[in-house]
């Protein structure tokens, strides 16, 4: 699933309701090429992921505009210095994170799949 931050507060809401999956969040910007690469290798790895039918593969990913967020950008846990930076959570807490762009290879290590 790929979900947009619409607001701030769909962000806690949004890891309390997925507390059973993985949930990738993504801080981009529109205007950064790495970001749209990134963007583009994350649904190829949803596609895949669609197709394989593995509920313990089970994946949210949220994108979050680091110019339209920049409170959540900057909150202790995040501290965001460059786009895109990627983290990933499991059972709500932040396992690990990653800056740059990554290929569809990359983010099945970095997920862990």
């Amino acid at each position: 699933m790929l979900k947009n931050l619409s607001n701030e507060d769909e962000f806690d809401s949004l890891l309390q309701n997925n507390h059973d999956k993985l949930v990738l969040v993504k801080f981009s910007t529109v205007w950064c090429p790495p970001c749209q690469e990134l963007q583009k290798n994350i649904k190829k790895l949803l596609i895949e992921l669609e197709q394989s039918a593995e509920p313990e593969k089970e994946l949210v990913v949220l994108e979050i505009d680091a110019e339209k967020f920049p409170r959540l950008a900057q909150r202790a846990q995040f501290r965001i210095q460059s786009v895109p930076t990627t983290f990933l959570f499991r059972q709500g807490i932040m396992i690990k994170n990653i800056s740059g762009s990554m290929s569809v290879q990359q983010l099945k290590k970095f997920i862990g799949i």
